[in-house]
């Protein structure tokens, strides 16, 4: 009798299936913010990310030179919440310089056209890019550093003798010149979200120009061991929030901007992500910050943001408790 053919039962394994992992969601407007702190020069201009009223944006530029002919030491100073620069060129490091006798007004980018419209502006993003381009290869001397200051520094009300050496001293960066392009970006501070009122008709900053001095930040760029009556080019970057002048035909807006979205918040991650994400000299141009603009706004979105917020809130109110500042750092660390 033939024997049946039995079909074997053959047991399917399930297969598991893959459980898709929800993308985090973004904070747009915070990697906006992220990206044009990374970025002045090109990024796009957000809209604004400041509480209070709404101004125009405008990103603006101008070119300069500096050291030049009986010089080898030489700075330059920019404060991005007012729009005044500062700067001076000496024979040597160690010459005495009275800051308040150097203030060039014109150096600001932009001048002619905010002189003419703006009655207040307050600063988006800013940057210095320094070009040694006059250095041949075989007579490059010297240091150049760069740092992000309180303009009490630059700008004193009393007349106060600094020189190149000291001023230095402030910076958080040095290296030696190369025939390169150096690039320093503006990092605000706590009260750069307030309005600055623009240079008065006589195009002179008088004080403050109602800038707070202690508590926003200014951009400085140093170098020193020059050869004689070498030429650095600068090109300094402004991307400015700006309300018009009554009698131009621009109603200002009424409006405000209730984000949650903190610039001093977004500084801080960028910092989390590389403490030195806002200079160049260490050659880290494109190393590791592609991707933390998009990671900022993540956080944010993740609501972790609102915790770096807070640490630096309690920060702020508990700046001589070590404890407490210990507590936050370690929180911070965590969030992001």
């Amino acid at each position: 009798m033939a024997k049946q053919n039995k079909a074997k039962s053959v047991k399917k394994a399930k297969k598991n299936k893959q459980q898709r992992v929800p993308r985090a969601p973004m904070n747009t407007h915070a990697t906006d913010v992220a990206r044009i702190l990374l970025d002045p020069c090109h990024a796009d201009m957000p809209r604004s990310y400041y509480p209070g009223e709404s101004g125009y944006m405008s990103r603006f530029s101008n070119d300069i030179s500096i050291v030049g002919a009986g010089n080898t030491a030489s700075y330059f100073g920019f404060h991005p919440n007012s729009g005044w620069t500062i700067g001076a060129s000496v024979a040597a490091a160690n010459t005495a310089i009275n800051p308040n006798d150097f203030v060039i007004n014109t150096n600001t980018p932009g001048f002619n056209f905010l002189a003419a419209n703006a009655s207040k502006v307050r600063a988006v993003a800013a940057c210095i890019n320094v070009i040694p381009s006059a250095l041949s290869i075989t007579n490059i001397t010297g240091d150049i550093s760069v740092g992000i200051i309180s303009p009490d520094a630059l700008r004193q009300q009393t007349a106060v003798i600094h020189t190149i050496d000291q001023l230095g001293l402030y910076t958080s960066a040095r290296t030696a010149i190369e025939r390169r392009g150096y690039e320093v970006k503006w990092k605000p501070g706590s009260f750069d979200d307030k309005y600055s009122s623009f240079i008065n008709p006589n195009g002179v900053i008088t004080g403050g120009n109602g800038s707070d001095l202690s508590d926003t930040t200014a951009l400085l760029v140093c170098v020193r061991g020059l050869p004689l009556g070498a030429v650095i080019s600068l090109r300094i970057t402004w991307v400015v929030e700006w309300v018009p002048k009554f009698n131009l035909g621009l109603p200002p807006t009424a409006a405000v901007n209730p984000t949650r979205v903190n610039a001093v918040a977004v500084s801080a991650a960028l910092d989390h992500k590389r403490s030195d994400w806002w200079h160049n000299l260490m050659n880290n141009t494109g190393r590791v910050l592609g991707n933390a603009a998009t990671e900022v706004g993540g956080a944010f979105a993740r609501g972790a943001m609102g915790k770096v917020e807070s640490y630096l809130a309690s920060t702020a109110r508990n700046m001589l408790n070590p404890s407490t500042l210990t507590a936050g750092a370690e929180m911070l660390m965590l969030t992001l």
